[in-house]
């Protein structure tokens, strides 16, 4: 048996500038993503976001991971992260309304619960 370490079949992503990119996709890509943060922050597509129903959280995610993929530059992986940190928020919120949908008060469902049981009690 080996203990030699195991090389990686994967091959090495060409970055900065041995990835070919020029500035002008660069430059294209950050306004995409200044865009797509804009959506997510202060936009009507940001509370859709939140939204059980809807499919709009997934078309994001999907939208900037997209543009992950052209990711070569710190500057724009800067970016990436700050449109991830705002998904990651509206994902949060829409853990948070789950949360209050299945919430309920226990001191009121025992009430209800006392209440609902002496009136058949006394029935028989």
């Amino acid at each position: 048996s080996s203990t030699a370490p195991r090389r990686s079949r994967r091959r090495r992503a060409a970055v900065m500038s041995e990835s070919g990119q020029t500035d002008d996709e660069r430059r294209i890509l950050r306004g995409d993503q200044r865009r797509l943060h804009e959506l997510i922050a202060n936009g009507p597509t940001g509370d859709d976001m939140e939204n059980l129903e809807s499919g709009t959280f997934h078309e994001i995610r999907g939208r900037n991971n997209a543009m992950f993929e052209r990711v070569n530059y710190t500057r724009e992986a800067a970016l990436d992260g700050i449109n991830f940190e705002a998904i990651t928020n509206r994902a949060m919120r829409q853990v948070d309304r789950i949360i209050r949908l299945n919430s309920y008060d226990a001191a009121k469902l025992c009430r209800k619960l006392r209440e609902k049981c002496a009136v058949g009690a006394g029935d028989e």
